[in-house]
């Protein structure tokens, strides 16, 4: 909507200034929640391979090499996860305040 406003005649160029930067503001806080959504699909997919290392640990007797290399797989997983979800907090507080920042030009503008 923002944006068909910014193509009508007769806009002011206080208007139009508000209105490219409600328009910045809204893109900023679509990017914020693509990121979120993106590391949430990074999580899931390494949830995935820690189930399927965990079924293939399960198969293997302890102690075997390949056991042993299913645990490093496994830690190096939990290593991403810890990194990711540090990601995925950072990524939430700044889709917050983008959303805040959209939310305060909105209540903030006039025509």
């Amino acid at each position: 909507m923002v944006v068909s406003l910014l193509g009508r005649p007769g806009l002011s160029d206080a208007a139009t200034a508000g209105l490219r930067r409600l328009a910045a503001l809204r893109q900023r806080v679509a990017a914020r929640q693509a990121e979120v959504e993106r590391l949430d699909g990074q999580t899931a997919g390494i949830e995935r391979d820690e189930e399927r290392i965990r079924a293939n640990m399960q198969a293997v007797p302890t102690g075997n090499a390949l056991h042993t290399r299913l645990i490093r797989q496994l830690d190096t997983a939990e290593q991403r996860m810890d990194a990711l979800r540090t990601a995925i907090s950072q990524a939430n507080a700044a889709a917050e305040e983008a959303q805040k920042d959209l939310v305060a030009a909105v209540s903030g503008f006039t025509l």
